[in-house]
């Protein structure tokens, strides 16, 4: 996909290569705070159920409360019970 040239294949790139760049960064930064994550196996539809859950949870059942743009609430969500032993 990021091989491609056409306008749509370059916007799935740029979505994964930002998504990439983003959890590198946060696994760093979580890493030298001494609380690396470790995740399981599972699928995206896995993850997203997941992070689905988690917002449920957070918000007290209000997802629309949630003022995060998404990016900590999706890594709170899958990291959750997941630090590195």
């Amino acid at each position: 996909m990021c091989s491609q040239n056409d306008t749509v294949s370059r916007e799935k790139c740029d979505y994964y290569l930002q998504g990439l760049l983003y959890g590198l960064n946060v696994q760093k930064s979580m890493q030298q705070k001494g609380m690396a994550i470790c995740l399981p196996d599972m699928t995206p539809e896995t993850a997203r159920l997941r992070i689905l859950q988690f917002i449920e949870a957070a918000t007290g059942g209000k997802p629309s409360s949630n003022k995060d743009g998404g990016d900590w609430m999706a890594f709170m969500g899958l990291a959750a019970g997941n630090v590195c032993k």
